[in-house]
């Protein structure tokens, strides 16, 4: 068993969305950026679907602010938005990892990306997508606690 299917697994209250991505819609969401994404993020998205734990608020805010990112700021083409947090960043997935490797990034810090992180940026990073679920599920269960 994966990594993140271990991690749903174990708070699965927490991952029970109702409303679900299918391959299809998936399929057009790998179309339109020209990418192909993780099977973790396919998996997920397909079996948890958006839910309160759910690292990416959903596919097609992420399609128009990859596409906006590309166009604004120049987003290399392996990158997908998957949240624009505004004054605290961008969340980036970047398709050309088999991992599914998660940046958050500051977004006037984006152009780093380009010259492969040459010099100090402010970012984090996750060096999988159930890295980040699991950085997310931590979040969750911190604000639930307050």
């Amino acid at each position: 068993m994966s990594k993140l299917r271990q991690l749903v697994a174990s708070a699965p209250e927490y991952f029970s969305g109702t409303i679900k991505e299918s391959e299809s819609s998936l399929r057009e969401v790998e179309e339109a950026l020209l990418v192909r994404l993780p099977d973790d993020l396919k998996w997920f998205l397909i079996t948890c679907g958006y839910s309160e734990c759910c690292p990416i608020p959903n596919m097609q805010e992420s399609i128009s602010n990859t596409i906006r990112f590309r166009e604004a700021v120049t987003l290399p083409k392996q990158y997908v938005v998957l949240d624009d947090r505004n004054d605290t960043g961008a969340i980036l997935l970047d398709t050309e990892s088999s991992a599914g490797l998660v940046l958050w990034i500051d977004t006037h810090t984006i152009d780093t990306l380009k010259s492969g992180f040459s010099g100090p940026t402010e970012r984090d990073q996750f060096p999988d997508f159930a890295s980040w679920v699991s950085y997310c599920l931590e979040e969750t269960k911190n604000e639930r606690a307050t």
